[in-house]
Formats: structure tokens, C-alpha cells, sequence
């Protein structure tokens, strides 16, 4: 928590299965800002990508993404926006490339 209405995130996960020998990974960071009456901003740095057990790990994916949530009716349904640019590279060998992504969303509290 960096005041009471900033808050400083860092995720990190990995799935490792048996079956295969690669294993997925994810890390984000990021800055949500509270405002009044349910109100959210938020700036997230993302990170993805897939490794081999003993081999190096690069990142297939890494980009940037914002989000507004605030609510539409009453405090039990909100509404959510985000827009976010991302530098996708499926392959080591292929160029890294650009992609957009936009979106809206639902959510209700109970």
C-alpha cells in the first residue's frame, strides 16, 4: 500500500505439468488507484512466456494494459474497460510483433 487509496501490485505464476517437459510462466506489476464511489483505475506491465526445465526462459509476451472499472447500477453491478498494447513473439525466431487489445466487461458483487 503506498497511501490509502494506491495500491502496488507484483504477481508471478508458473504451471509445470508432468506431461510435458515445458512450463508456462506470468508475472505483472501493477498500480491501482482508488476513487470515490467504487471508482478503480488501474496500469499493469505484463510479462508471459513458456520454458523448457533447464533451459533458458524467454518471454513470448509483454505489453501494457489499463483499465477503468467503476459502477452501473446501485454498488452491486460494475462495469469494466480496458485497452492494452502487447509485443507478441510466438516463436524465438519470428520478429516480435504488435497487437492491440480492447475490451469490456461485467461484474457483480454479492
Amino acid at each position: 500500500t503506498l497511501s490509502p487509496t494506491l495500491v502496488l501490485r507484483w504477481l508471478n505464476a508458473a504451471t509445470i505439468t508432468q506431461e510435458t517437459k515445458n512450463f508456462e510462466w506470468s508475472s505483472g506489476l501493477g498500480l491501482y488507484q482508488a476513487f470515490p464511489r467504487l471508482r478503480l483505475l488501474s496500469l499493469e506491465a505484463l510479462i508471459s512466456g513458456t520454458g523448457r526445465h533447464g533451459l533458458g526462459v524467454g518471454a513470448s509476451d509483454y505489453g501494457l494494459l489499463v483499465k477503468w472499472e467503476q459502477p452501473l447500477h446501485q454498488d452491486w453491478l460494475l462495469g469494466e474497460i480496458l485497452a492494452g498494447h502487447f509485443w507478441p513473439q510466438p516463436y524465438a525466431q519470428s520478429p516480435r510483433g504488435k497487437a492491440w487489445a480492447l475490451g469490456a466487461s461485467l461484474k457483480m458483487h454479492f
